[in-house]
């Protein structure tokens, strides 16, 4: 018999103004941390496809067999390709590596799990898993009221949503296939009885005395099937009335026993049904509008006086938020900081963000690259890391420096206003225009690598 020891991913059923409050609550607790940790959530995902294959399998054979299956079993069966489809989608879109780099909880149940993980459990199961781009907006934007998420955890919530459905699924899986287990030993007790009977009443009396010793738990699924069958055997079954006294003294009674049994059929159906549907609305939502919309990076890198990254395409941009990312992994800043510098750094030099020539213009949505912008940075009057004689300004109809493309290898990581100079470096860059930019020296170097890394 299958074993449920997990309880549904089900909670209260929250108003929109309770989804605020509770977002709010749910980032003020959580308490986050580096450490690597075990790929827990990995290693899960396996045991739950090992699961649902099974269950598959014992009500693919019960409908061989004839036998009733709840409509969340038809479910299951109907569409259990695309949990499989999902699954599939879960481990191409979650590397391990991806998986280290997201923040992990230190406190709590889910301790050592990611921590935007947590935000999608709680989400599901206060909407019953009936998701919607209008609950998740909701629910991450009042989250980030209190705790920044990084721009790699926004892309991994529609993978976090698809990762919690499929353990909602299971665990309704295992449910489904409790049940079948418990109808079956229900009938079995039954035709014992009804043979017994059918036998003589010494068999009968031995049966019953079998059954009182050894009966299985009394769960409102077995309790409603084995008093059916004895009602449907035979009306004046003369231990009936006893049973069913005897039964309401260790069980529910046998009213009790239909109404929570109905009552949890149907829970389960509408959790399946709405946890399968979920996965459909996750496949066809449009994620990167998501992710733009509710990213505090973005929000401050759209701030460019300027207004050209604004009319970049999603390609350019994201290749913008990447070395924003990048950056802030290495400093260890956050990736707002990184962002905000950029922000600083363009706001007091307009001309800080040139494009070196090795690199290809950055263009507009359309295809139409953006005119060059001339170089009127600040030269230093020595400039000991390039080549003696090298030019000072810049060259005729040159979008860069070109003392700067000789710049020595040996000066790439050289500490710059106290912050070290990131690890992979273009050839464009050179320490001692760094040096010349004064206060915003660490904002214009944000600014210059990012047109370095891309």
């Amino acid at each position: 018999m299958v074993k449920v020891d997990e309880a549904p991913l089900r909670a209260e059923l929250f108003n929109a103004e309770q989804m605020d409050q509770h977002a709010q609550t749910l980032a003020g607790s959580h308490v986050v941390s580096s450490a690597r940790s075990a790929e827990q959530l990995l290693s899960r995902l396996t045991e739950n496809e090992d699961v649902l294959i099974a269950a598959h399998s014992l009500l693919a054979e019960a409908i061989k067999d004839s036998r009733r299956i709840t409509p969340a079993g038809e479910w299951l069966l109907d569409n259990s390709y695309i949990v499989q489809e999902h699954i599939r989608e879960i481990r191409t879109n979650l590397p391990g590596g991806y998986y280290q780099e997201l923040p992990k909880l230190a406190t709590g149940t889910l301790a050592e799990y990611p921590r935007v993980y947590d935000v999608a459990i709680e989400l599901i199961a206060h909407t019953e898993g009936h998701l919607s781009l209008e609950n998740i907006t909701l629910f991450v934007r009042e989250y980030q009221k209190v705790s920044t998420l990084r721009i790699g955890e926004l892309w991994a919530i529609p993978t976090m949503l698809r990762v919690g459905l499929v353990e909602n699924i299971r665990r309704m899986t295992l449910r489904v296939s409790a049940r079948l287990d418990e109808v079956e030993v229900a009938d079995k007790w039954a035709e014992r009885l009804m043979a017994a009977n059918e036998k003589s009443p010494q068999a009968l009396t031995a049966e019953l005395a079998s059954f009182i010793d050894g009966h299985p738990p009394f769960t409102p699924t077995f309790v409603t099937r084995f008093l059916q069958q004895i009602r449907g055997y035979q009306a004046n079954f003369t231990p009936l009335i006893w049973l069913e006294q005897w039964i309401g003294e260790d069980g529910p009674t046998a009213e009790e026993a239909v109404t929570r049994s109905n009552r949890r059929i149907a829970a389960t159906q509408v959790t399946v049904a709405n946890c399968i549907t979920s996965l459909r609305t996750i496949a066809r939502l449009d994620w990167k509008d998501f992710v733009e919309s509710q990213s505090a990076m973005e929000k401050i890198l759209r701030k460019d006086i300027t207004g050209y990254y604004a009319k970049m395409s999603f390609a350019t941009r994201d290749q913008y938020r990447h070395v924003v990312e990048n950056i802030a992994k290495r400093t260890k800043l956050s990736e707002e900081d990184i962002a905000n510098g950029a922000r600083r750094a363009r706001q007091s030099s307009a001309r800080a963000l040139f494009f070196p020539t090795h690199n290809p213009p950055i263009r507009r949505s359309g295809g139409r690259p953006f005119p060059p912008m001339p170089c009127t940075m600040p030269v230093p009057a020595k400039c000991s890391c390039c080549p003696a004689g090298s030019a000072r300004q810049p060259a005729a109809g040159s979008r860069s420096p070109s003392h700067l493309r000789g710049c020595q290898p040996d000066r790439r990581r050289q500490a710059v206003a106290g912050m070290p100079m990131p690890r992979r470096m273009g050839t464009s860059s050179c320490p001692c225009l760094y040096a010349s930019l004064g206060a915003d020296a660490n904002a214009s170097i944000i600014l210059i690598l990012i047109a370095d890394e891309i």
